[in-house]
This record gives C-alpha cells, structure tokens and sequence, in this order.
C-alpha cells in the first residue's frame, strides 16, 4: 500500500512570530481503466439540488446544480462541480471534489484522506433510480435531473404538489422576446433563475414576477411541506 503524499503550505501566523503550516492538497494517481459507459454518459448532464433550505444564506448566489466532468490524465476519476457560486462554465477544479468512478456504474467514492480543514466535507457520488429516472446523491443532497424539469404551457395555470418527502419542485419556463409573467400562488418560499442560473427574483408567499427577455429556459424552483399545493401561472 502506498503511503499517503501531501503538499503542505507553510506561512506566517500570529503576529508573524511564528510559521504555521497546513495540509493544502493529496496527490491522487490514475484509476485501472478508463470511465464505463454509464458515467460517461452522465457527463453531459446536469442535475438540481431539491433539499437545500431555501432560508439557508448561502442558497442566493449559489448555483443549485451538479454536474460531473473528467479529470485530465487521471482516467477512472470525476470532478463533482456542486453548490458553487454562479460563474461561467467549468475551466479548472479547484472548485470541484474529485471521486473514484473506476469500482462501480452507480456509486464513486471519495479516496481522498486529507488530516485538517481541508479534508471536511468530502462525500460519495450515488446514482439513485427514481421512477425510472436516474437522480444524483451527493453528501445528503438529493438532485434530479435537469432534462427532466417539465414546462408549462403559455397561458396555463398548472397546480404543483410537494411529494411526500418535501423535496422542491421544479418548473422550467421558456422565456421570450419580451418579458414573461409568472404568477405564484404559495405559502412558501420560491427562486426564479434565469437561463445561465442567476437568480432573477426570490421570496416567500404570493408573488407577480417575470423572467426577463432573452432565449432558451428559466428555471422555478418551489418549496413547501409535503402534500401542499402551489399554483403556478405563465403568460
């Protein structure tokens, strides 16, 4: 078994009377083979988080989706992009929490074994059947898929209803030439994102909004107790 290697960062701290260090990265090594079939599929995709709480501060400006991209010359492992602030498509991964996808088509491990801050919050990637369709769990957020969001009509009114575990529900709206009215009927919190997945508007109960003028889909994401009905509007 290789031993463990780490690049360690060593600085002043205090009052500059002393040098400090910290564990800052672990050397990872390719996997056996390359990526199976069912995770490169999944590269394309993209999935939203449906149990974040919407009164978390971190929820605005945050980017809800996850999505999954190869790591350079280190075949068998995947850079998990999930929960970061919004900003332009993935260039590097400094952001991103790197699994072993080599063992298994459904479940990628975290194999990194980092001492200090750095090593928190390091989770597993599960693919998890709902319905017929895959969702995503990493950590404790569940996601669904983002190819899976329905659109409601122009000029419907559509009623949604909270599942029983009180996952969010998602809506897709098509935005058009001109600004496109969205009507809430709610007693709960709600997030109306446009097509790069800044927020446009968000709040809590009944709310008149609009997505602005523009092409391709905004995305409405609703909260709620198990069983509640929202009422949405789109013209």
């Amino acid at each position: 078994m290789k031993r463990a290697q780490y690049i360690l960062s060593r600085a002043p701290a205090g009052y500059g009377h002393y040098l400090d260090f910290g564990v800052f990265a672990q050397r990872v090594r390719r996997r056996p083979g390359n990526l199976s079939v069912a995770w490169r599929a999944r590269l394309s995709s993209t999935w939203l988080v449906v149990n974040e709480n919407p009164d978390e501060l971190a929820w605005n400006g945050m980017d809800p989706r996850l999505r999954l991209i190869t790591v350079p010359n280190l075949e068998g492992l995947i850079a998990v992009r999930w929960h970061t602030e919004v900003q332009p498509p993935i260039t590097g991964y400094t952001d991103a929490h790197i699994v072993d996808a080599s063992g298994s088509d459904t479940v990628a491990t975290m194999m990194l074994i980092i001492p200090q801050a750095v090593g928190r919050d390091l989770d597993d990637l599960d693919i998890v059947q709902r319905d017929g369709a895959e969702w995503t769990r990493f950590g404790s957020y569940m996601h669904q898929r983002l190819a899976s969001v329905p659109v409601p009509p122009r000029g419907a009114t559509k009623v949604v209803t909270i599942g029983p575990e009180g996952y969010a529900e998602w809506r897709a709206v098509a935005s058009d030439v001109t600004p496109v009215q969205v009507t809430i009927t709610t007693t709960g919190a709600w997030h109306l994102y446009d097509a790069a997945f800044t927020t446009v508007a968000n709040g809590k109960g009944n709310a008149v909004t609009s997505l602005p003028a523009g092409n391709g889909l905004g995305y409405l994401t609703l909260f709620g107790d198990a069983g509640q009905t929202i009422t949405v509007a789109v013209k």
